[in-house]
């Protein structure tokens, strides 16, 4: 996480705003264009012009809500993240009950493990809109972040009642089982059902690497090895699946080759075992 503990609270980016509704006559078309232009920008990664465009919008029409917090979006994208917090803070200000400006930013306040301001804002999205998925999500990625296992499987839960069909949803509640080492059985069940709703091959390699750590976890690691090749003939570039990998080879009684997946992972990515030392697993 990058700047932990920074201080957002008071930040308006600018407090001597107008009104909502105290918009400029004549703007319309100007405003308009200015929306065109930030959204291709948007779409074509170009952040810095978005954001001239919205900057542009927010001087002809300070009221405008929905500027201000897509101005913070753009901001966050950059990881600008006090900037995109006063934005985000603005748009509230002129639109309360807009559940996305709480959304987007409680995430960044999760961005900087501003962890209580987090959930406070995804509570008040999804009391805004009880049906929001991105902000439940995002919830339970912060349990996540927390190793708050209980919790975030207590929301992965309400994610798959919202979207029973949804394979990426599976895979997340089976994966925090197995973070959480319980329920495993109920994890395995879930692995099968990402696999058998995977719409595509980038997810069904993470539900194998996802059952391949379950069954590390019960202690059948021929099994997890076998898994873990079929996920790395997809992803053979991921270094925390090598990892694992290597620490099933150890508990195989492989040791030279889990030594070697474990150095060959960490060569790729010096935190490619950063995930399973959180939770208390080291070669």
């Amino acid at each position: 996480m990058a700047v932990r503990g920074r201080f957002f609270g008071v930040l308006l980016c600018g407090a001597a705003l107008a009104a909502p509704g105290a918009w400029a006559d004549g703007n319309d078309r100007a405003v308009a264009a200015l929306y065109l232009k930030a959204g291709a920008a948007e779409q074509a990664g170009r952040y810095d012009d978005a954001l001239a465009a919205y900057g542009g919008i927010i001087k002809l029409r300070p009221g405008d809500a929905d500027a201000w917090r897509d101005r913070g979006a753009m901001e966050a994208a950059k990881k600008d993240y006090a900037h995109a917090a006063g934005d985000f803070s603005q748009a509230i200000r002129l639109m309360p009950r807009d559940a996305r400006a709480y959304m987007e930013r409680g995430k960044v306040y999760a961005g900087v493990a501003e962890y209580e301001s987090a959930l406070a804002d995804f509570d008040e999205a999804l009391h805004l809109n009880p049906d929001y998925i991105g902000a439940l999500a995002a919830k339970a990625a912060v349990y996540d972040d927390q190793r708050d296992f209980d919790n975030a499987i207590a929301a992965m839960n309400q994610l798959v009642k919202m979207q029973p069909k949804n394979a990426e949803l599976y895979n997340g509640r089976c994966w925090e089982r197995a973070l959480a080492n319980r329920e495993l059985k109920i994890a395995e069940a879930d692995c099968n059902s990402a696999l058998r709703l995977s719409p595509g091959p980038q997810l069904s390699a993470a539900a194998h690497d996802s059952r391949a750590f379950v069954y590390y976890r019960q202690g059948r690691f021929a099994e997890a090895i076998a898994e873990y090749n079929v996920a790395l003939a997809a992803t053979p570039r991921s270094a925390e699946t090598i990892f694992r990998r290597g620490l099933a080879r150890t508990g195989n009684k492989d040791a030279a080759g889990g030594k070697a997946d474990i150095a060959s992972a960490l060569a790729m990515d010096p935190h490619a075992g950063d995930e399973m030392a959180s939770i208390g697993i080291k070669p």
